[in-house]
This record gives C-alpha cells, structure tokens and sequence, in this order.
C-alpha cells in the first residue's frame, strides 16, 4: 500500500502549480541534484522516485519540453502530480531543517531515476573478478586436499 510511504504527508496542502512555477520546482531540484545529490537521501527512496519522475532533477530541460513532459506524465498518472507536490513540500521543510542545523535522519540510499550502467557494469566485473579468485583458491585447496589423500594411501 502505498499510503505508508507518504502517511507523515496527508495533510500537507497540494497548490496547482503554473507552468512557470513547476519549471521553477524542476530548476531548483536540478541544481540540488548537481550541486549534492546526496540531500535527497533525505527523502524514503520511493519519495525520491515520485519525485525524479515528476520533476526530473537529473534530466536538463527547457520549458517547453517540461511542459510537454508534465502533460505527458501527468495524463499518464493523474495522481503523481499531487504526490510529488507533497513530497517537493516536506522536502523543502526538511532542508530548511538541515540548514538550520537541526537533527535530520537521513536514510543512506540514493535513487536514480534510471540505471548507472556504468556502475552495474564496474560491479558486474568486481564480482567476475572476486569469484573467480574464490573459485581459484577453492581449486588449489581441492586440488592440495586430493595430492594430500593420495600420498597418504601410498
């Protein structure tokens, strides 16, 4: 259900955003997002998520392409836009907290709204590499157990 993710958010008033302001939202999560993409871990990784697909912080975009996204998204998931309102609303509060040197949780976890492949495929090739350093070791343990055994049948 999704209600648990947003349950501290219900009662958070949602405005109707011109198009003027949600460029203005899209630009200042943008340069969050190229400044310290580290904030949003601020958010649950499903609020982070809501949000990418909303605003698009991590895609460059001029105004009338965010528009045409918006209607685009918003046609496709009449509700993300009241969602993502919500969530860019206890975000901001949330900032404000941490620049006022209050105690905020941050949750570790930092979402993309797609895939680093290039960091899938650096941790494909680590893995590649580390198991096949364990099967090695595996093989000469296996491989000295066995020359061990037959010696000392001999």
């Amino acid at each position: 259900m999704v209600s648990c993710y947003f349950s501290n958010l219900e009662n958070v008033p949602v405005p109707r955003l011109s198009n003027n302001e949600y460029y203005d939202r899209h630009d200042y999560l943008r340069n969050l997002w190229l400044t310290d993409e580290r904030l949003f871990s601020l958010l649950k990784p499903v609020q982070q998520l809501e949000l990418h697909r909303y605003y698009q912080p991590d895609h460059e975009m001029n105004q009338q392409d965010l528009k045409l996204y918006r209607a685009q998204i918003t046609k496709a998931e009449p509700s993300l836009p009241a969602r993502a309102s919500k969530i860019y609303a206890h975000f901001a509060r949330r900032l404000e907290s941490a620049k006022s040197g209050d105690m905020v949780a941050v949750s570790g976890v930092l979402m993309r709204s797609e895939p680093d492949y290039r960091r899938l495929a650096r941790a494909s090739i680590n893995l590649a590499r580390w198991q096949r350093e364990r099967v090695g070791k595996m093989q000469r343990v296996c491989q000295d157990g066995y020359k061990q055994s037959s010696q000392s049948k001999a």
